[in-house]
């Protein structure tokens, strides 16, 4: 919808919210853009304009971005916590408004001037987890001692694993939270990469994971909760085995996982 538009206008209401090169990129960022392509890595999204300039897009843990059509010229009233809104003429020639919204603001707006300062910025991230391969995330991990759960929320390692799915995948794995990461073997990270890929997957097609507060792009709750296994459940049983779940934190973010399911490999 989005690619192929033209941003007509933009609103900010927060302009600690967006970076920008100058103050008048702060004020409109991305204003005049012809829209090339929305682009994705891990949890961070990209407006791409045709030109130089490119907006970075990281949502944080419970913000999202909404597409409402305009009917008329009268734009809506703006929402709570709604930070940037885009007017946006699309290429079938109808306008949208783009909007920001990010109740704890743990995400933030980027402009760069250049294809190249974009470039530099994803550097910092790992391959995306929706496509990532056995062989790269098993290299990956043998350079560091670091626990796996750790090591999965790093996004310099793997782009795109929260709180809630590292858990989840190291359960469906059989892998134990505290498990130094170059201690895994080839067949442990096999079952790792494939499980990270499937959630992530399944997550999306039911619209996310809505344990509180969060909403979808449609502006509804997402279904994926429905599916948890140990996230949340510390100290109730085990859907597997029965055995009470454990619960400790780890990186500073609270994880759950199963004694009995997850064994911890143990060095000499």
């Amino acid at each position: 919808m989005l690619e192929g538009g033209l941003v007509e206008s933009v609103a900010v209401a927060r302009r600690d919210f967006v970076s920008a090169p100058s103050e008048r990129e702060r004020r409109h960022p991305m204003a005049g853009a012809s829209i090339e392509r929305i682009d994705r890595l891990g949890k961070e999204l990209a407006l791409v304009e045709e030109g130089p300039r490119r907006l970075r897009m990281r949502l944080g843990m419970t913000g999202r971005l909404l597409v409402h059509p305009v009917a008329g010229r009268r734009a809506p009233a703006r929402m709570p916590h709604e930070h940037v809104r885009w007017r946006i003429r699309t290429a079938a020639g109808s306008t949208v408004l783009l909007r920001s919204i990010d109740p704890r603001r743990f995400g933030d707006l980027v402009v760069f001037d250049s294809a190249e300062a974009f470039e530099a910025d994803r550097r910092r991230l790992g391959p995306d987890a929706l496509a990532v391969r056995s062989a790269d995330l098993h290299r990956r991990l043998a350079g560091t001692r670091r626990a796996i759960k750790i090591v999965l929320l790093d996004q310099g390692v793997l782009a795109g694993v929260g709180n809630i799915y590292a858990d989840e995948a190291l359960f469906a794995s059989r892998i134990h939270p505290r498990t130094p990461s170059n201690r895994l073997d080839r067949p442990s990270v096999d079952r790792l990469s494939t499980a990270v890929r499937r959630l992530l997957r399944r997550a999306i097609e039911d619209g996310g994971t809505t344990i509180r507060d969060y909403r979808n792009g449609r502006d509804e709750p997402g279904a994926a909760q429905r599916h948890l296994l140990v996230y949340g459940r510390g100290g109730h049983p085990c859907r597997r085995c029965q055995a009470v779940l454990q619960h400790a934190v780890l990186g500073q973010r609270t994880t759950v996982w199963c004694s009995n399911c997850q064994q911890p490999i143990h060095t000499v």
